[in-house]
């Protein structure tokens, strides 16, 4: 071999030192670019994971957002019928109040009704015990009236006297006083007329003028069929008449 071929073999192996040399530089950038990428793998890995959690809390707040809105729309359904029931209620509140404030007035009315009863009521139960007072008088009275009429009864129809003893006897117990004036002793005999009525009797009186200015007046009454007739101040009988019946 000649000078040549070691001047290639030292060139050669210049450049194989050179090239050997520029393989390990590059081999370290290498080397260290794919430590770079292996850091920035790792870093896009921890980067996904964070995307992939935040994908995830994303995902979840907006369900709890969805979740709220559909809450928030419930919610706000509910107000609006929670709120025409209040307006429902608000009305029957007024129709109450109006309803309460008519009550009122018809019961201030049924008040005051109410007292002019009571007072009508007090004004009936004075007037119910007067007509009771005047039902115990008026039974007072009846009673009296049905005594005097069972003894007008027992002496009515009018009779005549049954014997001439009893008339005798009733004249006797009858005697006015004496008076020689007319009207006083017309009087007296229309009292013992009166008085022999009250006895059941029948008694008449007799006015008989005489003159002009002289007048008889007597009583008369039968006994045992005949007339009698007296004097009103005396007991003596004059026979008038026999065989009367009535």
């Amino acid at each position: 071999m000649g000078t040549g071929w070691k001047v290639a073999c030292t060139t050669l192996t210049v450049l194989l030192i050179g090239i050997s040399g520029v393989f390990f530089l590059w081999n370290g950038k290498l080397n260290s670019a794919n430590t770079k990428i292996t850091n920035l793998n790792g870093q896009i890995s921890s980067l996904s994971g964070k995307n992939i959690s935040l994908q995830a809390n994303l995902d979840e707040e907006t369900t709890t957002k969805t979740k709220a809105l559909s809450d928030l729309s419930a919610m706000t359904a509910q107000q609006q019928q929670t709120q025409g029931q209040l307006t429902v209620a608000q009305g029957q509140l007024a129709d109450s109040k109006t309803q309460l404030t008519i009550a009122q007035s018809q019961l201030a009315t049924v008040n005051t009704q109410l007292t002019g009863a009571q007072s009508q009521l007090a004004t009936a139960n004075i007037q119910i015990t007067g007509l009771q007072d005047q039902v115990t008088s008026a039974q007072g009275q009846l009673a009296t009236a049905q005594s005097q009429l069972s003894a007008l009864q027992s002496k009515y129809p009018l009779k005549d006297f049954a014997s001439l003893a009893d008339l005798q006897a009733w004249v006797s117990a009858h005697l006015m006083a004496y008076t020689t004036d007319v009207t006083p002793s017309l009087n007296e005999c229309l009292s013992v007329q009166k008085q022999a009525m009250q006895d059941g009797y029948y008694v008449s009186v007799i006015f008989e003028p005489l003159t002009l200015t002289t007048y008889d007046i007597y009583l008369e009454a039968i006994a045992s069929g005949t007339l009698y007739a007296w004097g009103v101040d005396n007991a003596t009988l004059y026979n008038f008449w026999d065989g009367m019946t009535r």
